[in-house]
């Protein structure tokens, strides 16, 4: 089973993201948050995200937002793992542990690379733009397009 999803933030105040299958027929996946060996929460995601239903990602109902533990210290909450339910499936977190999955590596995966629609984590990063106010809803859905289907009609 494929599974693509990406912590987005981690603070002191909430862990927030998103996590999908588009193999499986399952609706929603579990996750669990573990601090030191122990699980400390679990959530489902099944918030609703436009940027994730924009983006192709089923109806938009697979991201998740779960409030940090107010007696994990500050300094520690990057260490902070999140995982499937019964499971050793790990989600990368950019700022914690950037070496994890490919989504957070730093090359290209096109021969023509350099743009960031060209990285392996550039659905993060549209959405991350998206959220931001960078690019319209119309761009945005466009961009994906182009990057899934190799051409846009303008």
């Amino acid at each position: 089973m494929r599974i693509i999803g990406h912590v987005d933030s981690c603070n002191a105040s909430f862990i927030e993201g998103w996590i999908t299958s588009p193999d499986a027929n399952e609706p929603k996946i579990s996750l669990e948050f573990v601090f030191d060996e122990e699980v400390i929460g679990r959530c489902v995601a099944d918030l609703f995200r436009q940027d994730l239903k924009d983006a192709g990602f089923g109806d938009g109902h697979c991201a998740f937002h779960f409030p940090t533990p107010p007696l994990i210290p500050k300094s520690d909450i990057s260490r902070i793992i999140v995982r499937l339910e019964n499971s050793s499936v790990l989600l990368p977190i950019d700022s914690a542990k950037p070496a994890q999955s490919a989504a957070t590596r730093t090359e290209t995966i096109s021969r023509f690379g350099g743009l960031w629609i060209d990285r392996y984590d550039w659905v993060d990063r549209l959405a991350m733009k998206h959220r931001k106010g960078e690019i319209s809803d119309e761009l945005s859905v466009a961009i994906f397009r182009f990057v899934r289907d190799g051409y846009v009609v303008l």
